[in-house]
């Protein structure tokens, strides 16, 4: 197991959130697939490598970092990370024990979940959607962060939105192995609100 705190995170010139995942894409699909090995530290260094002296710090490497000192029980390297998404992101981070990804949860009914507590989300077209979804996950003096799992289904949502546009985005959400299924939409809600794929 890594004895790590990420020191040389820290050195890092001074970072930016971005919503823009598309140079990460390769990562976090070999990230994933070393997690779903049980291959954690490798996991970590190759996360902690990417974002060394990175100046954008996209928040699906912070996500999969942050689950993965999780899995290997590193709450000394969690701090510094949980603070930086913390100041990028507007994002309530929960204590260590607590930093499941998404994929661990019920993806199925995340975006429905979240529509129910921020409608203001749902804008009139999926471009309006995606325009309030990068303003809110950006906005960290709003006074209304996203907590752990809205945080991860906004992200999600936001990125399906951009490729839906045909924008290069990549997921935050990690790979998994199990189907997801659409929720139902309410009358209020226009059906491509809670369409996947």
């Amino acid at each position: 197991m890594p004895e790590t705190d990420a020191p040389h995170l820290r050195a890092a010139p001074a970072s930016r959130a971005t919503l823009d995942e598309s140079t990460h894409v390769a990562l976090y699909a070999e990230v994933d697939a070393l997690r779903s090995t049980g291959h954690l530290d490798a996991g970590v260094a190759l996360l902690e490598t990417a974002l060394h002296g990175e100046i954008d710090q996209p928040p699906g490497a912070l996500l999969r970092l942050l689950d993965l000192y999780r899995r290997l029980g590193l709450a000394d390297a969690h701090g510094h990370i949980a603070d930086e998404l913390g100041r990028l992101y507007a994002v309530e981070v929960p204590e260590l024990g607590h930093c499941a990804l998404i994929d661990e949860v019920d993806v199925a009914g995340t975006r429905s979940a979240l529509l129910r507590r921020r409608p203001e989300l749902a804008g009139r077209s999926p471009a309006e959607s995606r325009q309030r979804l990068a303003e809110a996950l950006l906005d960290r003096r709003s006074g209304t962060p996203f907590s752990w799992q809205d945080f991860q289904a906004a992200l999600a949502w936001h990125a399906e939105l951009g490729r839906r546009d045909g924008r290069i985005t990549a997921s935050s959400e990690p790979a998994t192995t199990t189907p997801t299924t659409a929720a139902t939409p309410s009358a209020e809600e226009p059906a491509w609100l809670l369409q996947t794929g």
